[in-house]
Parts: structure tokens; C-alpha cells; sequence
């Protein structure tokens, strides 16, 4: 598939799963499942992204318990709580889909193919005399750069110790953060005359225009079959 037809595909996936129910983050699971049976390298990938926004995940859980409907008092209790907790597990699911859509459309586009999509993408930018070529090299480096603060944090020379004190642990922190700085600084020096070039992507096949669209009615065809089953 055309590497802008992905990209166009992932957005059209998030903009449908921002405020799916059931039935369209079960569409959602089933559209990704193939994918990652093809590449099961990338479910590493894509839980190692899960695992650092678990924290995230369980604020938007507990958010969602202990939001109040309009006009009541929220009462502790399993019962009453239940609705939104719903609300809150359909959200998350919502954001691990999402995180792995973005994954596997990032691990299978290499870094040519992924800019010059977004070189392709950005071509409407030229109507404000602005340069679609600094947009996606911003991207592409931008990317790069995640990928280069994750390796060097792994490569901190000094760890937290679980049974050391919280100044201790301040102080290890701290180290940690000025040698990653460090590490990053002098990377960048050592990269700034780094060139990217990548070849100008063709037009899209006619009938692949007809995938994001596809999905976008498969998505609608689901929300209003779930509305219908509701209202039984």
C-alpha cells in the first residue's frame, strides 16, 4: 500500500476511535489483529509505548469514577461507579489502539518512505508560502530524537536502588538527567551536518483512494448498527 494511504488510513482510524464505543474499538482490534500477526516483532514495540503510559491510563480511569454526574453527589459505591468505569476502560482502549496503529504504521514505512509522505501530505502548506520540506524533516527528526533519549536513558550509568532514601534517590535522578543531556548534546553536535534526502513519492493508485474512505463507512456502518441494537 502507498506509504500516504497509511498515513491517511491511521488518521481516519484516530479520528474514529476518538469517541468510539464497544462495537468500533472491537472493529478496531480486528482491523490491527492481522497486522501484528504478520509482524509480531512489533507488539514489543508497541508495550514498551503501553507500559510508560500506564500511569496515564490509570488517571483517566480514575477520572472517570470519581466524575460526578450533573446534579449528584457521588457516593462510594461499586454499583453507581460501574457506568463510569465503562466510559473510562472504553477510553483506554481507545488509546491502545491508537498506540498501536501508530506503531506499526512507524515500524513498517522506513524513515524515506515516512518523509516523504509527509512531504506529500504537507504539498496544501505551499498555498501559505510555507516550506512542506521544513515540516517534515521537523517530523522526521523529532521521531529520531524520542528514539535517541529512550537509548540513552537505558544507558545511564547509575541507578535508583529500591532501599535508597528519597534525597538519595533525588540526587540519582538528577545525575541520570544532566548525563542524558550531556549524551544528547554532544550526539547533536555530532549530527549536525547530517543530510536527509529521500525521492519525491508518486501519486497514489486511483483505487487506493478508496481505502481511508472504506474505513470511515465501516466505522459509521458499526456505530450506527450499535445505536440500533441499543435502542431494541
Amino acid at each position: 500500500m502507498h506509504p500516504v494511504i497509511r498515513i491517511i488510513n491511521l488518521l481516519v482510524f484516530i479520528l474514529c476511535l476518538s469517541r468510539a464505543h464497544a462495537g468500533q474499538l472491537l472493529l478496531g482490534f480486528l482491523i490491527l489483529l492481522p497486522h501484528y500477526f504478520q509482524r509480531p516483532t512489533d507488539v514489543r514495540l508497541a508495550m514498551k509505548m503501553v507500559s510508560r503510559m500506564r500511569w496515564f491510563f490509570l488517571s483517566i480511569l480514575i477520572l472517570y469514577v470519581w466524575m460526578a454526574p450533573a446534579g449528584q453527589v457521588p457516593e462510594i459505591s461499586l454499583q453507581t461507579h460501574i457506568p463510569a468505569l465503562l466510559m473510562g476502560l472504553e477510553r483506554v482502549g481507545a488509546l491502545l489502539l491508537i498506540i498501536f496503529a501508530v506503531t506499526y504504521i512507524i515500524s513498517s514505512l522506513s524513515r524515506e518512505q515516512l518523509l516523504g509522505a509527509i512531504y506529500w501530505l504537507a504539498a496544501p502548506l505551499k498555498l501559505f508560502k510555507l516550506k512542506r520540506e521544513t515540516l517534515a524533516l521537523r517530523m522526521v527528526l523529532s521521531l529520531e530524537a524520542v528514539q535517541q533519549l529512550l537509548s540513552e536513558k537505558k544507558n545511564s550509568s547509575t541507578r535508583i536502588e529500591a532501599k535508597s532514601s528519597a534525597l538519595q534517590k533525588i540526587k540519582t535522578w538528577l545525575t541520570n538527567t544532566a548525563d542524558v543531556y550531556h549524551r544528547l548534546v554532544q550526539h547533536a553536535d555530532n549530527q549536525s551536518c547530517k543530510e536527509y534526502t529521500f525521492t519525491q513519492l508518486p501519486l497514489p493508485k486511483l483505487y487506493e483512494w478508496s481505502f481511508p474512505l472504506l474505513l470511515l463507512i465501516l466505522f459509521q456502518f458499526v456505530s450506527y448498527l450499535e445505536i440500533y441494537v441499543n435502542e431494541l
